[in-house]
């Protein structure tokens, strides 16, 4: 059975448990500042909205890193752990909705990254410290060292962390969701 909600232009229709939206309007295309503006206008607007519909009440802030790259900032003082979720779960989630709200709004894909109370930046530094551990017993043992259970983005971050280091060369294998990174000695 399909239940449609209309939100500001969106149809939403949940089936099956699965929710799929689609757009009945769209933005003209500005240049420069003005399109920059109303992009991180546009991008507060519907992670407000979308907070809204969860029941969460946050403060968003966006800020545009240029080459459509945007980050979204959340601020709550009570909901941060729901926000965030099992291991990231709910955080990533938020940001790959928002991402395919924006591609319908605007028919462009940009590259949103959603960050509460400074999870993105922790959870970062806890990858590099990993991957500085795992290369640096890669050069003491000359075995390859294989570090499971990253995402895709996770992976990337480790990637060019260790791009770093003349020592040692990295490479993911594996198919998804069973794929890896494997730090070897040069």
């Amino acid at each position: 059975m399909d239940l449609p909600l209309w939100f500001k232009g969106w149809v939403w229709k949940a089936k099956n448990n699965k929710i799929n939206f689609s757009l009945k309007r769209s933005l003209a295309k500005p240049k420069g500042s003005a399109k920059i503006h109303i992009m991180n206008k546009t991008i507060q607007e519907l992670t407000e909205k979308l907070l809204t519909l969860s029941g969460v009440s946050a403060q968003v802030e966006v800020i545009d890193l240029g080459e459509n790259t945007f980050t979204v900032n959340l601020s709550t003082d009570d909901e941060t752990g729901l926000l965030i979720g099992f291991r990231g779960e709910n955080i990533n989630a938020i940001q790959t909705v928002l991402g395919m709200m924006l591609k319908g709004q605007t028919g462009e894909w940009y590259r949103l990254v959603v960050n509460v109370g400074d999870y993105r930046e922790k959870q970062e530094e806890k990858l590099k410290e990993l991957a500085d551990q795992s290369a640096d017993r890669a050069v003491e043992t000359k075995e390859p060292q294989p570090i499971y259970n990253l995402n895709a983005g996770q992976r990337r971050i480790v990637h060019m962390h260790l791009s770093l280091r003349n020592d040692i060369t990295t490479e993911s294998e594996g198919v998804d969701p069973e794929r890896y990174l494997v730090i070897k000695a040069k």
